[in-house]
């Protein structure tokens, strides 16, 4: 006999065998612990989804911000140092030396954020540049603002105009390469979301199938346990009826 027959019917004789509280207690209790089965799967994959929403909004947006201050701050630093060759006014210088000041700490403020969220090798490397061009640059500024307190004004423009310049330029290549690793971390990020997600969504439409068909089988199966003994009683009642007591029952 196969075992496709031999199996169902095994199991449909020993459900016979039970009382229908049982019976029907058994079946729902199947049914539930699939449902059960699907939805820890369910929370499992979801879990999974928000760890990557997390990766997004805790590591690499608030990178990207960072690298965005940087460049920012980068550009009103150079505003600030032509101000000082251009308006030889000296409360503005004061004011412009001021504000130099002020946007130094806001990449200070900018890099405590951002050190915090490196994880990657060639990312702390090329940050390491970054960090040795603010140094540079900030030893230019010392000289920049000597320079203007000074009065020398040839020698500030050529300062302006050859090395704060190359320096600048310098930032700017680091940073761009630090912005490229941030977005390609940040597409991979969203690429395993969203194949997790895909995953998840296939891995759950073929278990709500399975505990589908599998329901149809057990209520079957249950509905036959109980239908099939009746059935043999009101046959084994008509042939008693009928006067026919040859037959087995």
């Amino acid at each position: 006999m196969a075992w496709t027959t031999y199996l169902p019917r095994k199991l449909s004789m020993s459900l016979r065998n039970m009382n229908i509280a049982p019976r029907a207690f058994l079946g729902f209790a199947i049914i539930g612990a699939l449902m059960l089965i699907l939805g820890v799967f369910a929370l499992s994959q979801m879990n999974k989804i928000r760890g990557a929403t997390e990766d997004l909004a805790n590591g690499n947006v608030p990178s990207i911000k960072s690298l965005d201050r940087f460049a920012e701050v980068s550009i009103r630093l150079r505003v600030l140092s032509y101000r000082l060759l251009v308006n030889r006014d000296p409360e503005t210088q004061q004011k412009t030396i001021d504000l130099l000041a002020m946007r130094n700490k806001q990449i200070t403020d900018a890099q405590a954020i951002y050190e915090k969220l490196i994880s990657d090798p060639d990312e702390r490397n090329l940050y390491g540049q970054y960090v040795q061009l603010l140094g540079q640059y900030r030893q230019l500024e010392e000289r920049l603002k000597a320079l203007t307190r000074a009065n020398k004004i040839e020698e500030l423009q050529s300062l302006l105009n050859n090395e704060l310049l190359s320096n600048s330029d310098q930032m700017n290549v680091v940073l761009g390469k630090l912005v490229e690793i941030n977005t390609a971390q940040l597409n991979q990020v969203k690429k395993d979301a969203s194949r997790e997600y895909d995953s998840a969504f296939n891995m759950v439409i073929g278990l709500l199938i399975a505990a589908t068909l599998l329901t149809i089988v057990f209520a079957w199966m249950l509905i036959k346990s109980i239908t099939t003994p009746i059935a043999t009683a009101l046959h084994a009642a008509e042939t008693i009826a009928n006067g026919n007591l040859t037959q087995p029952i």
